[in-house]
């Protein structure tokens, strides 16, 4: 199979800033043939295949914003052989990222402040200089007895699902929230991203 040319999807340094509305246009010829250039765009594609992008749009948007929010916590692993079996704690920092087509009527996806008041918040009052313990833990009582400061999840606190707790959390906040990354470690992060 031949190829005749090419088809670009995506957006190159040389559009505008506002994107063109215009059709496909062949450009200069290229390797093995014309190139078929989409106004707003980057990656190749046969000629032959492209009949397809005439029915799309030339552009989209997807807008992407990311907090940090640093805390310390402790926990430990049931189930485990390594040291993470023992009470142990990090300087975590979870990386929460959203994501979204349309800006609100300021201009943003979601206001900075917002997720600081909200889930940063809730971070703080909830996970931050707690221990983060699954409910079957066996020291649990005695830590409560302790009166010591714990948060009670229902899975083994590992990054993964401290990732997904925090997401969950973002969710129900009503933040358009497509992934957190829980860094335990400057070196070590564990990715939640809902379905």
């Amino acid at each position: 199979m031949a190829w005749h040319g090419s088809v670009t999807l995506g957006r190159s340094s040389a559009d505008s800033a506002e994107p063109s509305r215009s059709a496909p246009q062949v450009g200069a010829p290229g390797v093995g043939g014309d190139l078929l250039r989409v106004p707003g765009a980057l990656t190749f594609l046969p000629v032959q295949f492209c009949s397809i992008f005439n029915e799309l749009p030339t552009s989209f948007s997807v807008y992407r914003v990311t907090q940090e929010i640093d805390f310390c916590y402790g926990h430990r692993l049931l189930n485990y052989s390594g040291r993470c079996r023992s009470l142990h704690g990090h300087n975590g920092r979870a990386v929460v990222a959203m994501q979204g087509a349309a800006l609100d009527d300021k201009g943003m996806l979601v206001d900075f402040s917002e997720i600081k008041r909200q889930l940063s918040t809730w971070i703080d009052t909830h996970l931050d200089h707690r221990m983060i313990l699954c409910e079957r833990d066996p020291l649990l009582p005695i830590l409560q007895k302790l009166e010591e400061p714990v948060f009670v999840i229902a899975e083994n606190p590992t990054a993964e699902n401290i990732a997904r707790l925090i997401y969950a959390r973002a969710q129900q906040l009503g933040f358009p929230v497509l992934e957190v990354a829980l860094w335990e470690t400057p070196r070590a992060c564990a990715v939640y991203r809902g379905e």
